[in-house]
């Protein structure tokens, strides 16, 4: 009991940074030798830059699926942009509601753009043990493969080394989101953590486990 109240007392701490915005990720050079810095949001931030790179990176990693093998009543593109709009504000709210839901965003600092953005949440299952859930993770199309989505997975990893599991729920569709988090050690599931997700065919989960060697991950 005393170890959970201690782990939740860090978690307000932690909050009480993220809302005045004085808690920073340290930089990095991506494999261009660009640098780029990678910085928590307040929880008052408007996230508009979030948002449109949030709808750029995912129009274009789904411009090659039919809309009706994202959701069976879409029709048309147009369709695919209000729903990611909706899933953008929906994950907006629940950052500005949450105290243990986060965002963190990469910039470009030479150039002064967002090259990528992430949504999660950290919780405690029911063992206390801590998991990270990465509820949304984009890197701009331009920028990928330039080791910055990495970077994101470095961050939640030092700003929770006590953490027992990462998970992530994905389409089957998005097939970069496979090969990246298999590439970075990501065990991949046969089904998603989040059982309320419909259809659950469509939809694989994501592990990582620290205790578990790169080996044993795939």
């Amino acid at each position: 009991m005393m170890k959970r109240c201690f782990i939740l007392l860090k978690f307000f701490i932690v909050f009480l940074l993220f809302q005045s915005g004085v808690f920073a990720f340290n930089s990095f050079h991506d494999d261009d030798g660009e640098k780029i810095s990678l910085r928590l949001r307040p929880k008052d931030a408007s996230l508009s830059k979030e948002g449109k790179i949030f709808l750029h990176s995912f129009m274009e990693n789904y411009k090659n699926v039919l809309p009706q093998d994202l959701k069976p009543a879409f029709q048309t593109p147009l369709d695919v942009c209000s729903w990611l709009k909706a899933t953008f504000q929906d994950e907006k709210s629940l950052f500005k509601e949450s105290p243990t839901v986060f965002c963190v965003r990469a910039k470009h600092i030479k150039r002064n753009i967002l090259v990528g953005m992430m949504f999660f949440e950290c919780c405690l299952n029911k063992d206390g043990a801590k998991i990270i859930h990465i509820r949304q993770l984009v890197v701009r199309p331009k920028s990928q493969r330039k080791g910055i989505g990495k970077k994101f997975l470095d961050f939640i990893k030092s700003l929770h080394p006590d953490f027992s599991e990462i998970i992530v729920d994905g389409r089957r569709v998005n097939t970069k989101a496979c090969a990246f988090y298999r590439a970075n050690g990501f065990k991949i599931l046969e089904n998603p953590h989040d059982k309320t997700l419909s259809p659950q065919e469509k939809y694989v989960g994501y592990s990582f486990k620290p205790s578990l060697s790169l080996d044993h991950q795939d």
